[in-house]
């Protein structure tokens, strides 16, 4: 058996699928289109374990419906649809996952700091007088899949593999639970599955060597935002061979223009705008946009301990009131500007945006928080945080960030009582009728759903 082979092997094993079923139920509760949750996939797994195993190391298992989800992107922009899977069908997609990152180099992705890290560093050559920027329209649903399977064929060497990933591919997305006409899917490949990105990293894989090849220029491509630098200016040349390369694979680029596209060109003087990253020769800071939308957060968050302050329950007595809303409404505070770690991932603004060194913007920050505690009267508690210092903590290789940033992964079931109690509101009583399992389900859907508001703040699609 050849090491591919082994590999593929170890993904299916059932103890394999059997953990990922676990750890799946004691962090989430969605469901797919069969209804089932995480909790009870787990409650039995052994016998579906082998049979999934089976399955797939056989070459057929096929994927229950995806449930759809519909996730706004802003005014006048239709919503981006994403694929939820049956809880039974998520072992055997993250086994999938694994097999293609132990197995298929060009499946694997790079963070967005690291690309933005490499193009600073382009940038401070000073070799590049002009860059282009191109952006792909609706790239996951566009995605031809005669050129996804052959790119499948080409680059994934187990037969097995690459009947589960087209399957994966060809399940449709469906509305809410209830009879929905089976019709595998003809295009795309669907959004938020564990294989979604690995599948589109090794589909332009070959478009990426040919661009990174080229000793003229400096390519880089983040998913669907494309940026190239530049020694002179060339941009419709390189727009027009890249959007041919690119519509071979059922894809389109928006349009070159020069002024408030996706798709544009300039000269690497001016700020870049890529990533939601401002990128200049020797300067990273955050496009003014991002910014705003930051300071509205913070600034709402004033606004929110405001109005629930105002409106005090008749049975609460009014001292312990005001500190419960200042202990929440600082908490709150705190998250936005620290972000924490959850699920083994930094999360929040300033871990996103570590590759900056605008420490003007950091300054600007603190001190906008500050003012606003003085123009709303409040006095600045000592327990503050700070984005100065988050940023030191957000660079740091490791994890270990003394307690400064908060590590949610590590509460202990009393920690995560005391979170949901205090910040979250949860009753007592509710919580003494909690398993310890049904606890940390709670907690991370909480924490998640924060989360998500939080990290609206990056958008920069």
């Amino acid at each position: 058996m050849t090491s591919p082979h082994k590999h593929f092997w170890a993904a299916t094993e059932p103890d394999a699928l059997v953990g990922t079923w676990e750890r799946e139920a004691l962090k989430s509760e969605t469901r797919g289109r069969d209804g089932l949750s995480p909790q009870q996939v787990a409650q039995n797994p052994l016998p579906l374990a082998e049979k999934c195993s089976s399955q797939l190391r056989e070459g057929n298992y096929r994927f229950i419906s995806y449930k759809q989800v519909l996730k706004t992107r802003g005014h006048k922009r239709p919503p981006r649809t994403i694929a939820v899977p049956a809880a039974r069908d998520r072992a055997p997609l993250k086994a999938l996952l694994s097999f293609l990152h132990s197995s298929v180099p060009s499946s694997r992705s790079t963070l967005a700091q690291d690309k933005v890290s490499a193009v600073a560093t382009a940038l401070a050559t000073g070799r590049y007088r002009h860059f282009i920027r191109i952006d792909i329209q609706d790239f996951y649903p566009s995605i031809d899949h005669a050129a996804l399977e052959a790119s499948i064929e080409t680059h994934v060497p187990v037969a097995e593999a690459r009947t589960a990933l087209l399957a994966a591919v060809r399940t449709p997305i469906l509305g809410d639970i209830g009879k929905s006409k089976y019709t595998a899917s003809a295009k795309g490949v669907p959004q938020g599955l564990p294989i979604s990105n690995a599948l589109a990293e090794m589909l332009l894989s070959d478009v990426d060597a040919i661009y990174q090849a080229d000793p003229d220029i400096e390519y880089f491509r983040y998913v669907d935002d494309i940026l190239i630098l530049t020694k002179r200016s060339m941009h419709r040349k390189i727009y027009g061979a890249l959007s041919k390369s690119l519509e071979q694979k059922g894809l389109k680029c928006h349009p070159l223009k020069s002024n408030d596209s996706k798709s544009t060109w300039g000269p690497t003087g001016v700020p870049i705008d890529y990533l939601g990253y401002a990128l200049s020769s020797g300067r990273v800071s955050v496009r003014e946009e991002t910014v705003s939308r930051l300071k509205g957060r913070l600034a709402h968050r004033f606004v929110t301990f405001k109005n629930v302050l105002k409106n005090r329950p008749h049975f609460r007595e009014p001292d312990q009131w005001e500190k419960d809303c200042i202990d929440r409404f600082l908490w709150f505070l705190n998250i936005s500007i620290t972000g924490c770690i959850l699920d083994g991932r930094r999360r929040g603004w300033i871990h996103y945006f570590s590759q900056i060194n605008d420490f003007g913007l950091l300054r600007e920050l603190d001190h906008f928080v500050r003012s606003k505690f003085i123009r709303e009267q409040m006095s600045i508690p000592d327990d503050l945080k700070s984005f100065i210092k988050s940023y030191r903590q957000a660079v740091r290789v490791s994890n270990n960030t003394s307690g400064y940033v908060p590590n949610f992964d590590k509460y202990s079931s009393d920690e995560q009582a005391d979170l949901l109690r205090r910040i979250f509101r949860v009753h007592q009583d509710e919580l003494d009728a909690l398993s310890t399992q049904d606890m940390a389900i709670l907690f991370y859907r909480k924490l998640r759903k924060e989360l998500a508001s939080l990290e609206t703040d990056l958008s920069f699609s």
